[in-house]
């Protein structure tokens, strides 16, 4: 006969045979994890809704069908091999890009650059549809937030203006697109991806990188890589949208600066009818120019509500706005020195040098291990549960798009501690990690900021897109509070 206490051990032990068996394991160690504690933290401040659900969204201007295959593969079947390291703006060889594709690599760095040769694009894309593991699917960034968006809320209403031929158009049915956006051709972009482990050739240093990451090629630039933003403002003055998100912007940088200054001052006409009581967004990717950052960021900043950035174009916008930490070092998309403080500093310098538009009040960024979020003033609320959401949808869409994040595949690579500014206070501005309330706040002024640790995929699955599903999600929890902004300026003002 069993006594109580051996009946109540045997019960714990079936109990834990039980849940072991239900989440395929046979450890239950990692239930006492910090990455599984941070996971159930992320998902309760997730759940948390905005006070006044989005119905309607618009998003422009940009789509393609992206082609999707090894990096190193694809460099081996067209016979390159590893040799000098560094940027080009535009590839124009494929010495160009054995050079700017191993910048990118031996940083583990995600990079995006157009081919200037029509015909080399066009063999570059022709070899990589025989490779063995090839795969299409849509690309495109405001394509992807769209698709991101109604894929996350089904009653979601969405109007997508941007290049649709009839392969994107497999993927956006409840979509809407205006008529004039409906093409005979779908655009191609070439998406060259590589693992952590990876090897490129043979005894060269660095020859493997640390991290998962791609590099986009895409074919030569056409005279309006935008064109479809005039049709998208046609449509957008009847759909009513409640949030207006622009990406794709960086395609201009291809173009001649006579040509893509005047193209962006009416993008900005353009934004400038829009509402004020309609929150602005533009997400950034990745450009090789300076001068183009700059010009981008003094022409349209006064005129957005929000951005989102991942640590190249963080950089890159230091830079082009003579901001701080203009010599820092981003490998395996990590800001190398200073980390949180220095994307924390970027941050505040990015809102001061708008502050007088006064429009620009939020930031997403995100990077490999942690994502942070800024607000300025009252206008934007939920960003707690809209950083978490970020985190959680990076960690999940790189894994390969599951509902569910399994700790088992993932790890913690943020650190305990850490500085939250490099400026002089930064003995005592430091943020704790911790495991049940894993979302770090930290105020500077009126500069209000939510951290998020990330789970990092072990082995990634995906890496093109993964901001702009984070930008999707932050931006269906943020809560945009037009009335507050104008009542706390009329107070301001007396």
């Amino acid at each position: 006969m069993i006594g109580r206490s051996n009946l109540l051990t045997l019960l714990v032990g079936v109990l834990a045979a039980g849940i072991s068996h239900y989440l395929g394991i046979v450890d239950l160690d990692y239930l006492n994890s910090k990455e599984y504690k941070i996971l159930r933290s992320l998902e309760s401040i997730s759940s948390q809704p905005r006070e006044n659900p989005l119905s309607r969204v618009a998003v422009g201007a940009n789509a393609c069908v992206d082609v999707i295959v090894n990096g190193v593969e694809l460099l081996r079947a067209l016979g390159v091999n590893p040799g000098e390291s560094n940027d080009v703006s535009v590839i124009r060889s494929l010495e160009d890009l054995q050079r700017v594709f191993n910048y990118h690599w031996s940083r583990g760095a995600a990079g995006e650059r157009h081919v200037d040769d029509g015909d080399l694009f066009s063999a570059m894309v022709d070899k990589a549809l025989k490779l063995p593991h090839q795969q299409s699917s849509p690309g495109g960034n405001a394509a992807l937030i769209a698709l991101q968006l109604k894929a996350r809320d089904p009653g979601l209403s969405v109007l997508l203006g941007a290049p649709v031929g009839p392969e994107m158009a497999k993927w956006t049915g409840g979509i809407a697109v205006p008529n004039r956006c409906r093409v005979a051709r779908d655009d191609f972009h070439l998406v060259m991806e590589w693992a952590g482990d990876d090897i490129w050739g043979e005894g060269v240093s660095g020859d493997a990188p640390r991290t998962a990451n791609r590099f986009i090629t895409s074919g030569p630039a056409v005279k309006d890589p935008l064109w479809a933003f005039d049709p998208f403002m046609e449509q957008l003055a009847t759909f009513d949208g409640q949030l207006v998100i622009i990406a794709g912007l960086h395609l201009l940088s291809s173009l001649p600066r006579d040509v893509y200054e005047p193209k962006l001052a009416s993008i900005a006409k353009k934004l400038a009818s829009i509402p004020r009581n309609v929150p602005i967004h533009l997400e950034l990717a990745s450009v090789p120019e300076e001068a183009f950052a700059a010009k981008l960021a003094s022409t349209l900043f006064p005129l957005v509500d929000s951005i989102g950035l991942n640590e190249q174009e963080l950089m890159m916008l230091t830079n082009a706005t003579n901001g701080p930490h203009k010599d820092a070092v981003v490998e395996n998309g990590i800001p190398l020195s200073g980390g949180v403080a220095l994307v924390v500093d970027i941050l505040n310098h990015i809102l001061d040098y708008t502050s007088n538009a006064a429009r620009l009040t939020r930031i997403h960024f995100h990077c490999l291990v942690f994502h942070v979020l800024v607000t300025r003033g009252g206008k934007w609320t939920n960003s707690e549960s809209a950083v978490a959401l970020g985190s959680l949808t990076a960690s999940r869409v790189a894994c390969g798009g599951s509902s569910q994040v399994n700790v088992l595949n993932h790890r913690l690579a943020m650190p305990d501690y850490f500085s939250l500014t490099m400026g002089t206070d930064h003995r005592t501005a430091v943020g704790m990690l911790n495991p049940h309330s894993p979302v770090v706040k930290y105020s500077k002024g009126d500069h209000k900021f939510m951290i998020a640790p990330v789970l990092v995929c072990n082995n990634p699955g995906k890496t093109v897109g993964l901001g702009d599903a984070v930008s999707a999600a932050g931006l269906y929890r943020s809560q945009f509070n037009h009335e507050m902004t104008r009542q706390t300026e009329e107070t301001e003002l007396r």
